[in-house]
């Protein structure tokens, strides 16, 4: 066996003395002390054969591990399917190797399981419209166990949802209904704030014309006086009043005899 080893980049080698961890050798040159040092060989780490090389280095980068669909049931007994990207990496490799058995499985079942509870107390459209948040919240709830293990999960990523053609008819049934909702909602606001403005401005060119006339009074009495100022303004008012009567040309309007109205008028 050699007494000198290079590592590569983002690599490790776990040293034992005594079959009993007690270091590790991280990227660059090492030199293995004989009879008292040996190599861990991890070509069977967990069964993570995959990602060995030569059978003693253990993987130090960010890793992904796709759980495939599961089954779940939300809190509306709705049944879905749902895939989950895990990243993670080793933060501690003598920890990942000898703190726990079978670390892939041991870390798929614990993201799975807390993914399970929490999609159990959420309805479906709490499930489709919160993803991150859920992605975000597992992977917090995971950390103090995979510490344990020595390896940091980086991220967890819920993808696809997957449900039956009948809970999506529904969905979208009740989206169209809410649309449909909102947009009577909005056309009762928008009617709401024109007759607002309509009654706003009545007021002002009631408010205007009230001045006109206040106006008219007074300048009418400075040049007439105010006895015959109100004698002209009251005939005036009574022929508005006939003039509104005889609009129709069918009707007909009797004066009571003895009744004159009288225009007077002084430059």
């Amino acid at each position: 066996m050699s007494i000198i080893y290079t590592v590569p980049q983002n690599h490790c080698i776990i040293i034992k003395r005594f079959e009993k961890p007690v270091k590790v050798w991280k990227s660059g040159l090492h030199i293995r002390i004989p009879l008292l040092e040996k190599v861990h060989n991890v070509s069977t780490f967990n069964g993570w054969t995959e990602t060995q090389k030569d059978g003693i280095y253990v993987e130090m980068t960010d890793q992904v591990m796709d759980t495939r669909p599961r089954p779940y049931v939300t809190k509306d007994n709705v049944n879905t399917t749902v895939n989950t990207l895990i990243r993670w990496r080793v933060s501690d490799p003598i920890k990942a190797v000898f703190e726990v058995d079978h670390l892939h499985k041991a870390l798929i079942e614990s993201v799975l399981n807390e993914l399970r509870s929490r999609v159990g107390n959420m309805t479906l459209e709490e499930l489709t419209s919160t993803r991150v948040a859920l992605s975000q919240e597992v992977q917090k709830s995971v950390f103090t166990t995979t510490a344990r293990w020595g390896i940091t999960v980086t991220a967890v990523e819920v993808q696809d949802i997957v449900f039956d053609q009948a809970t999506k008819e529904a969905m979208l049934a009740q989206k169209a209904a809410e649309m449909k909702s909102k947009a009577a909602v909005l056309e009762a606001e928008g009617q709401s704030k024109a007759m607002m403005l309509l009654a706003n401005a009545q007021r002002q060119v009631q408010q205007i014309q009230a001045a006109a006339d206040e106006q008219y009074v007074k300048t009418l009495a400075e040049s007439i006086g105010s006895e015959n100022a109100a004698k002209l303004l009251l005939n005036r008012q009574t022929l508005e009043c006939y003039a509104r009567i005889t609009g129709n040309p069918s009707s007909k309007v009797f004066l009571p005899a003895g009744v004159s109205v009288n225009v007077t008028e002084r430059s």
